[in-house]
């Protein structure tokens, strides 16, 4: 046996005659008279050391934070009542553990490496933390630092550690750190302001919107990113405006001395008395932006509502003029017949009915711009088309205005109307020489184009995909905005009175609508205009252009032909015209009446002229009925306007053609024989 452990049995048996001795119950059998003395002392400072023992458990349990002592070997030799709380063990329960069976395996070799190099060196360590273990298994987190303990000789006997139970810090911490990300990360800026109008803090919104650091704006006032703010300003704000929160709109600017549109919601915290402004900025340049397009959309829509609603008026008033036109033209025609050249009077009626053809031509030029007149679209290469347009365009403008042509010899076909391309040539090229009265540059340019979704959605009226785009500017006098939102209604003109119908850029609208393009312009006063037409490309298209061939003469005929036409004048007119050439006539002034007439002479009738504009039943109903009764009957429909969709479709089966008023003689009685030869 060693003398440590003899040792160790003598005092134990010490101290339990010790314990006996406090406890009144010596016997003097347990050790030798020569050890009375010693133990009669020791119990009174056993006495004193309990006093003091005790005084000290007061003490540790008095703490707040949990105490805990432990020998070298590990084993917890001592805990104040927080420590115990903690846990959930009782002192004795404790003192069957070891220190690591309170620590999760993988703190081990952390903490035993923070003790040897800092507590077991030193006698103490820095705070730390780890984890322990409940009596339960839960495992919750802790701070703590580690004491050395040393006997009277010096020797190291164990250590102790105050001990922090730190789980609502570390929720807290967690919250503050998911509220932080989210303030960082959020899409819109996010500022604190002390109450003097210094930049506290910032999200990385704010440094990403303005292009500062953090660091840079930390050192900066609102006034410094707020061009519209002043301090006295900020302050009057601040008085009006610190009870509630409150949105506003202003403008940010950026590093680079750009600026920005913003809409800014003050919120107020108030924080161990002092008071804290928290705006948030969104950066609004997208949405003024959509609300500048939805402003320019909106007066798009109500220029586009007007032009269409003074279209069908001039409309109306085109086929109304066209039927007096067609009276007075046709009864013209019909004298004429009538005098030889020679006569007094023949060179009084031809002035009248050249007069009339001139007034149907104006008329031809409201239906167009109302779109009621029907354009013959053919596949045509319109780089031709303005070559042809151009030597006439030199005869027609003043010789100080130079004609300067860039076309793309790229550019794709395009389905249009040839004549109605030079009217749009033309037009455009008499208005900007009439702004240029001291001689300028006319331009005319084609290209290729492709107008996108995003495009589309800004201008009302054009459509995504693949154009050829004629272009035609001027170097002239320019226009205003006023004008510029009027040049295509029919009859607007800055002319003098007297000296323009006010037509002309309306037709070249209708042209355009007709051929299902797009048109802008684009002018300030004193830099010229600029107008931009997209025609529909016709990529994949073959070329077949076609020559227009003039009409010859028809014979006369003996054919039965039913008239329609709820004007009087107009089946006068008509009747004798057909008469004259020896067809057999019966007419008719409704539809209705049309009907009935068919119906009782069917097996006689070989043509119907019908007119498509009349009360009751009108002529596209009439039609309808007729081709029921008969689907091979012929038939010729004569209007002011273009024939619809409707009637196009009919047409177009086969039943017969259309003639517009006011007709020419030749020409309507070319068409009755085409089409009773058919």
């Amino acid at each position: 046996m060693t003398e440590k452990t003899n040792q160790d049995i003598r005092l134990r048996r010490i101290l339990e005659a010790v314990e006996q001795a406090s406890a009144g119950r010596y016997t003097s059998d347990l050790v030798s008279d020569q050890e009375n003395d010693v133990i009669g002392k020791l119990t009174r400072a056993i006495h004193s050391l309990l006093d003091n023992k005790e005084k000290s458990r007061q003490l540790t349990d008095s703490l707040m934070d949990a105490y805990a002592a432990v020998d070298m070997s590990g084993r917890i030799i001592d805990a104040n009542i927080s420590f115990l709380a903690m846990l959930g063990y009782t002192m004795e329960e404790l003192g069957r553990l070891t220190y690591e069976d309170l620590t999760p395996a993988k703190w081990h070799a952390i903490e035993s490496e923070i003790l040897q190099t800092q507590a077991l060196k030193l006698g103490y360590s820095d705070v730390y933390e780890k984890e322990y273990i409940r009596k339960g298994g839960d495992i919750f987190p802790v701070e703590l630092r580690t004491f050395l303990m040393r006997d009277n000789d010096g020797r190291e006997i164990g250590m102790w550690a105050i001990v922090r139970d730190i789980t609502e810090r570390k929720e807290t911490e967690r919250k503050l750190r998911v509220a932080q990300f989210l303030v960082d990360k959020a899409t819109v800026g996010i500022f604190r302001l002390g109450i003097d109008g210094r930049v506290l803090d910032v999200n990385e919104q704010v440094c990403k919107d303005l292009g500062y650091s953090r660091e840079d704006l930390l050192n900066m006032a609102i006034f410094d990113i707020d061009p519209t703010l002043t301090p006295e300003l900020w302050k009057n704000r601040t008085q009006r405006l610190n009870v509630v929160s409150g949105t506003m709109e202003t403008v940010h600017q950026r590093k680079d001395g750009s600026t920005f549109p913003v809409q800014i919601t003050v919120n107020f915290f108030e924080y161990e008395n002092e008071i804290y402004w928290f705006p948030f900025a969104q950066d609004i340049t997208e949405r003024k932006q959509a609300e500048e397009n939805r402003g320019r959309l909106e007066a798009q829509l109500r220029q586009s509502q007007k032009m269409e609603a003074v279209g069908q008026l001039a409309g109306g008033i085109a086929h109304d003029f066209n039927n007096l036109l067609q009276s007075i033209s046709g009864f013209a025609q019909l004298l004429l017949l009538d005098k030889p050249e020679r006569d007094p009077d023949y060179k009084h009626l031809k002035g009248i009915r050249d007069a009339a053809f001139r007034a149907s031509d104006l008329t031809r030029r409201l239906l167009i711009a109302s779109r009621n007149v029907e354009s013959d679209l053919k596949l045509v290469n319109l780089n031709r088309e303005i070559h042809q347009a151009v030597e006439l365009i030199e005869r027609t403008i003043p010789k100080m205005v130079e004609i300067v042509v860039h076309l793309d010899d790229e550019v794709y076909d395009i389905k249009a109307d040839s004549n109605q391309l030079l009217q749009i040539l033309m037009n455009l090229s008499i208005n900007a020489s009439q702004a240029m009265p001291d001689g300028g540059k006319l331009i005319i340019e084609t290209a290729n184009a492709s107008l996108d979704q995003d495009y589309c959605q800004t201008h009302l009226g054009a459509r995504a995909g693949k154009y050829v785009v004629l272009t035609v500017s001027d170097t002239g006098v320019g226009m205003d905005r006023n004008t510029m939102d009027r040049i295509f209604e029919p009859f607007f003109t800055t002319k003098e009175l007297g000296q323009g119908t006010g037509l002309g850029l309306s037709m070249v609208y209708g042209i355009v609508k007709s051929h299902n393009g797009y048109i802008r312009c684009y002018s300030e006063p004193g830099k010229g205009a600029s107008f931009k037409i997209y025609f529909p490309a016709e990529i994949d298209a073959e070329h077949g252009w076609e020559l227009v061939q003039s009409a010859e003469i028809i014979p006369s005929g003996t054919e039965h032909i039913l008239l329609v036409d709820d004007e009087p004048e107009v089946l006068q007119v008509g009747q004798e015209m057909l008469e004259r050439y020896g067809y057999q006539v019966m007419t008719a002034t409704s539809g209705e009446g049309a009907l009935e007439g068919y119906r009782l002479n069917q097996g006689r009738i070989d043509l119907v002229m019908l007119d498509i504009n009349m009360p009751g039943m009108g002529g596209q109903k009439c039609l309808e009925e007729l081709v029921r009764i008969n689907p091979d009957i012929k038939v010729i429909i004569t209007s002011g306007y273009s024939p619809n969709s409707g009637i196009r479709r009919t047409l177009e089966t086969g039943v017969g053609s259309f003639v517009g008023k006011p007709y020419q003689l030749s020409n309507m009685l070319n068409e009755v024989r085409k089409v009773l030869d058919s």
